[in-house]
């Protein structure tokens, strides 16, 4: 796989991931946002093997709880 974007500063989270192989592909766009204590993304994902494709979404919201 290749890392096609990576973006985390400034309060943004960006990222691209490119996956090749014989039998298909996969692609993975990922946008979100960061604070002090919490994050939001939203992931994109489509997968291509043969004439068939599949996509996916899924979102993530995380808070901070406490100390490790």
């Amino acid at each position: 796989c290749e890392v096609a974007d990576f973006v985390m500063e400034g309060g943004v989270i960006r990222m691209g991931i490119n996956c090749a192989a014989p039998d298909g592909d996969m692609t993975m766009s990922v946008n979100g946002s960061y604070q002090s204590e919490t994050y939001q993304m939203i992931s994109d994902v489509v997968v291509s093997v043969g004439d068939q494709t599949v996509t996916m979404q899924s979102s993530i919201d995380g808070k901070r709880v406490g100390d490790c």
